[in-house]
């Protein structure tokens, strides 16, 4: 499997735990470590373990580097003791899809339409649905749903914004390794 997202393992040459990380991209991740980790020569062997979601990898990644307590995960030892763990995003429901990519079509044909689209994604978002899926319903680039929750916001000032369910961060997280 190689369309998801891995946890890694870093050993030594005598089997000891160098490193556990999390990445969907291994040769340029593995690079990144060769160019800025001192560590990096003493890499004997690598293991990995595909998971179905980024989600659930980063979650295996934290509890793996909590309880097997590697030896050059220490910044992140501490981060991670203090930080929930990422939450699950809910699906987007069929028949709000639906809704959702016909307010955009009626939204590029009429710009008065916009408020119904901006309602649908406010919605959505309060759900609990990820961005990318309601990107992906509306054919909308995820900055566009992001620009349209701004502005939907800023014209309702009486609502809250939805509760952010980023966790950690984007799927670009692999910078702090």
């Amino acid at each position: 499997m190689s369309d998801g997202t891995a946890v890694y393992r870093l050993y030594d040459a005598d089997g000891g735990l160098l490193y556990i990380g999390c990445s969907s991209h291994f040769p340029q991740r593995w690079y990144q470590h060769s160019k800025d980790k001192s560590w990096w020569p003493q890499v004997a062997v690598r293991e990995i373990t595909w998971y179905g979601s980024y989600e659930e990898a980063v979650t295996v990644e934290r509890a793996a580097i909590l309880d097997e307590n590697p030896l050059y995960n220490k910044a992140r030892i501490a981060v991670f003791a203090k930080r929930p763990p990422p939450p699950v995003w809910e699906p987007l429901p069929a028949d709000l899809a639906g809704h959702l990519r016909r307010a955009a079509r009626r939204a590029a044909k009429d710009p008065r339409s916009r408020d119904r689209l901006g309602a649908l994604v406010y919605k959505a978002l309060c759900m609990g649905c990820r961005p990318w899926g309601i990107r992906r319903a509306t054919e909308m680039s995820y900055e566009m749903v992001m620009q349209l929750k701004k502005w939907y916001l800023a014209q309702h000032p009486d609502l809250p914004p939805p509760v952010s369910r980023h966790g950690t961060g984007s799927r670009k997280r692999n910078k702090a390794a």
